[in-house]
């Protein structure tokens, strides 16, 4: 899954949390860390979760409507 070309599926959540917080502004976006310590946006409708990969965490975000994206 891409958005405006960037990978979002199977980065390290570093590279994806650096990514969003560079740009939240410019696509007029929320920048929210939920209680998981997920970057989310209510306004985009998605949640950047991780998932373990043997050792090490890889991105697996999550699409939802806009009311539940902070949840």
């Amino acid at each position: 899954m891409r958005f405006e070309g960037f990978q979002l599926v199977g980065r390290p959540p570093s590279e994806v949390a650096d990514w969003y917080g560079d740009n939240f502004e410019r696509l007029e976006a929320d920048y929210v860390i939920n209680q998981h310590g997920d970057p989310s946006s209510d306004r985009l409708g998605f949640v950047i979760r991780t998932q373990r990969a043997g050792a090490i965490l890889l991105t697996r975000p999550v699409l939802v409507g806009w009311q539940w994206a902070g949840r």
